[in-house]
């Protein structure tokens, strides 16, 4: 039976199983670098939705996305996609 069947993840963490008793939230470690950017509710535009997810769950922080595209005001800050080891 899978552990993760019953657990729920918060903060866009993924259930990994670690044996047939050991269920965990982990964060994604690596994101595509693709550019496709989203608009978060913090005013923070990340260059991909999962570079948005992994910031969101490696903080425990409750933003959403607002939309697709970069977002708009004077204090835009950008957040880089980080280079993925191959």
């Amino acid at each position: 039976m899978d552990p993760c069947l019953d657990v729920t993840c918060h903060y866009h963490g993924l259930c990994k199983a670690f044996g047939p008793h050991d269920a965990r939230c982990v964060c994604v470690d690596k994101c595509p670098s693709y550019h496709e950017p989203v608009c978060s509710s913090n005013g923070t535009t990340y260059d991909n939705g999962c570079l948005f997810e992994q910031e969101m769950c490696l903080h425990q922080l409750n933003f959403t996305i607002q939309h697709p595209g970069s977002c708009e005001g004077e204090r835009q800050v950008t957040k880089q996609a980080r280079k993925q080891a191959t």
